[in-house]
């Protein structure tokens, strides 16, 4: 039986096997600068939150989930994070539970890309339920100031979709797989 832990570590593994570009926290063991908050130094960096959002839709495929590609121009969130800000969408994949768990909420992988000075920050939106609910935007902020580090920013993904598929913030929705 597919686990949330088991899932989790199939894309880790995928994942590392892409090769992606990865970097170190900058501010481990220092504040950030004030110039630092007026800064995206990089932001085709936060690519590969995208690139891991697909891993998980594949993996979650392979084990009985139903993944699609909806065709959305814009959504407008009206979770906790940007409410009323509309996405301009450039990829959705709705990710519905496998046959079976009759009440579990959709997985929606939102993808965007917003102005970033002369460049733009791709973005990944994540809801669960309707593809308003928002839960979660990575990275939250692309400023070289909020910058953890990318091993953080995708332990943070992959804790946002298994709360999801494991339904650990709720009892309105079934678990995806396994047991509570």
């Amino acid at each position: 039986m597919d686990t949330p832990a088991r899932l989790r570590g199939e894309v880790a593994d995928r994942y590392a096997a892409l090769a992606l570009p990865s970097w170190p926290d900058p501010h481990a063991d220092r504040a950030p600068s004030e110039s630092e908050y007026e800064r995206v130094s990089d932001p085709q960096r936060y690519r590969i939150v995208a690139a891991r959002a697909r891993l998980w839709a594949e993996v979650l495929a392979e084990a009985g989930a139903a993944v699609a590609e909806v065709p959305l121009e814009t959504v407008t969130p009206d979770g906790e994070t940007a409410p009323g800000q509309t996405v301009l969408v450039h990829r959705a994949l709705r990710v519905d539970p496998p046959a079976g768990v009759d009440g579990a909420a959709p997985l929606w992988l939102v993808e965007s890309l917003t102005p970033a000075g002369p460049e733009t920050l791709p973005l990944l939106h994540l809801s669960a339920g309707r593809v308003e609910d928002l839960r979660a935007r990575f990275p939250f902020c692309g400023c070289d100031a909020c910058d953890d580090g990318s091993d953080r920013l995708l332990d943070e993904l992959d804790d946002a979709i298994t709360r999801v598929i494991a339904d650990t913030e709720s009892t309105a929705h079934r678990l995806w797989f396994g047991e509570r």
